[in-house]
Parts: C-alpha cells; sequence; structure tokens
C-alpha cells in the first residue's frame, strides 16, 4: 500500500512539473492555432516539422486536454473554447507571428497531393473545359461515372463543360478518384493546414486566414485602375491620376492653340508646316492659272 501511495506521489509531481515546464514554453507566444492532419501521415508530419525548423514555430502534439489546463490557467478562455470545439485529429502550432503570417508561412511549405478515397477536399475539385491527353475508348466511361460531359475533338477526349466534381468540404469519391488520377490532376495540397487560430483572445476561422495573395493583389490592383480611370473621367486630382490630367489638359491646350492658330513653343513647328503647304498649293494654283 505505502508503494503505491508514493508511486501516485511520482506520478503527480511528474505531472505538475510537466505542466509547468509547458507553461513555460507556451505562454510566451502571442499565437496559437489548430493544425488539421487528418490526411497526413507520420511521416509527411516529420517531414514537415523539419521544413519549419527554425522558423519561430513551436509544434505540440501532445494531449489536448494538458493543453486546455495550462491556457485556462493562463485566462486564455477563446483558445480554451477553440481547443474544446476542435475534433478533428490534430496538432497545435505556437508563434509570436500573428495568424496571417503564420498562415503564409505554413501554406508556402504545402505541397500538390492526389485525392485520396474517403478525404474531404479542403476547395473545390474542378476539371477544366478543353481537349485532355485521353484518346476515344474505356477512358470515357471513366469522364461519366465522375459526372463531367465529354466529345471528341482532334482524336482526344475533351471535356465539354467546366465541371466541379467535387465541392469543398465533400468527401473525394472513387470515381472521381480514378479521374483525377487518369488525367495526372493532383487537386490536394498536402501540408499543416491551419483550421482556426487565435491570437489576443480573438478567434481567426481558416476560411479568413488562407488568402489567394496572386488574387488578392489582382483584385487590388483592378480596383485601383478602376478607381483612377473613374478619377480621370471626373476630373478629380489624385495622386495617381493628375499626371494623366496634365496630360489631357496639354493636348486640350495644343489642340485649343493650333485652332486659333497661336504660335508657342509646342504649335509653332505644326504652324509653320500648315503654312508652308499652304503655300506651296498656293503656288501651285498660280502655276497652273499661268
Amino acid at each position: 500500500m505505502p508503494k503505491k501511495i508514493a508511486l501516485k506521489k511520482i506520478n503527480k509531481e511528474a505531472k505538475s512539473k510537466q505542466l509547468e515546464t509547458l507553461e513555460k514554453e507556451i505562454l510566451q507566444y502571442s499565437t496559437i492555432a489548430i493544425i488539421d492532419i487528418e490526411n497526413l501521415i507520420s511521416e509527411q508530419i516529420m517531414n514537415l516539422r523539419k521544413a519549419i525548423k527554425g522558423k519561430e514555430i513551436l509544434i505540440f502534439g501532445g494531449r489536448k486536454n494538458l493543453l486546455i489546463n495550462v491556457l485556462n490557467k493562463a485566462g486564455n478562455k477563446t483558445a480554451v473554447q477553440m481547443l474544446k470545439q476542435n475534433k478533428t485529429k490534430s496538432l497545435f502550432a505556437f508563434s509570436n507571428k500573428n495568424p496571417f503570417a503564420l498562415t503564409l508561412l505554413l501554406d508556402k511549405e504545402m505541397q500538390p497531393a492526389p485525392a485520396k478515397e474517403g478525404a474531404k477536399a479542403l476547395d473545390d475539385v474542378v476539371i477544366l473545359k478543353g481537349k485532355t491527353n485521353q484518346k476515344p475508348g474505356p477512358a470515357i466511361s471513366s469522364f461519366t461515372q465522375a459526372g463531367v460531359k465529354t466529345r471528341i475533338e482532334q482524336g482526344f477526349i475533351a471535356v465539354k463543360d467546366e465541371t466541379t466534381v467535387t465541392k469543398k468540404g465533400d468527401v473525394v469519391s472513387a470515381a472521381v478518384i480514378k479521374l483525377l488520377t487518369m488525367l495526372g490532376i493532383k487537386p490536394f495540397k498536402q501540408g499543416f493546414y491551419i483550421k482556426q487560430a487565435v491570437t489576443n483572445n480573438q478567434l481567426f476561422d481558416g476560411e479568413v486566414l488562407h488568402i489567394d495573395i496572386i488574387g488578392f493583389a489582382n483584385n487590388i490592383l483592378f480596383a485601383v485602375k478602376r478607381a483612377n480611370s473613374l478619377c480621370v473621367s471626373a476630373g478629380i486630382p489624385t495622386p495617381y491620376s493628375v499626371k494623366i490630367h496634365m496630360q489631357k489638359a496639354a493636348r486640350n491646350a495644343k489642340a485649343l492653340a493650333l485652332g486659333i492658330e497661336l504660335v508657342t513653343p509646342d504649335t509653332l513647328p505644326i504652324l509653320l508646316a500648315k503654312a508652308n503647304s499652304s503655300a506651296k498649293s498656293i503656288q501651285t494654283k498660280i502655276e497652273n492659272v499661268s
């Protein structure tokens, strides 16, 4: 009996020490994120850990309840609630980077991956319109089973219309996997996918964090061009439109000066050329009369 009591005491002390060590380690970070690893195998997880080593990110793969106790003690209620609601197979990332910078860093390590049966699509899986590298024959049935309409084009199977074969969040079917494999399409990305993150007691969902940087930049560029065009049309000077306004004003002033034959440094060469042309025309008419 005394041995059991001593053993319990040792276990309790070890647990307390473990909790204290964990607390010191993770509470120095401002951001905590849940990483979804349901579609990853242990070897991939190990390789990803190596890839982000030295990038100021702590990856914790221990017991969730232990982590909840530490965060509870620290008063991080939002993070505690986030962890309690999480039911997927996960790792937990800690960093002093903001959630967007952390997500961007981890997304850069993502690699294209083939679809696996039973896996959920993180984005819509789309088969694009156009000619494929498949010749008519048994391959047509793979398209049909996946719900993709086809036609024959220059001796190859062509997809009639762009088709979403699996919607975001849906499980990829065996028929779709067969077609994707045949076409050599890798619609998935494998890596540390951030599902949710908390910083300063504010929760961010993965939908918000995973940004298409190129698309985002193109949208901003398009918006700036439209705004600039509107300013030019409305005659509103801005740092971006003032140069165009000045060029437009200079062209209008030059056209007006030419119209009233006003001599300026810009109009003089044109007016002289015009006068010379008129003089030659008059001379020709006089010679013809003579």
